[in-house]
């Protein structure tokens, strides 16, 4: 989305836990994710009755 213009911030709900994602022993606590999982719900469920919208400006990307 930064690439296009549009303004983001980084987020995750995954709180309280060693970083192992990707690695040889990652594992992720099963009350952690079930947390993440409703703090999304509850997230999507609040900007998705935002009222308006966002133009985004039309820009060509190099890939």
């Amino acid at each position: 989305m930064r690439a296009i213009g549009v303004p983001a911030l980084g987020f995750s709900p995954i709180n309280g836990t060693p970083e192992l994602l990707h690695d040889h022993n990652e594992y992720l606590n099963i009350d952690i994710f079930l947390e993440g999982i409703a703090l999304y719900q509850k997230i999507i469920e609040k900007i998705s009755n935002v009222a308006g919208y966002v133009r985004i400006k039309e820009k060509r990307l190099k890939l």
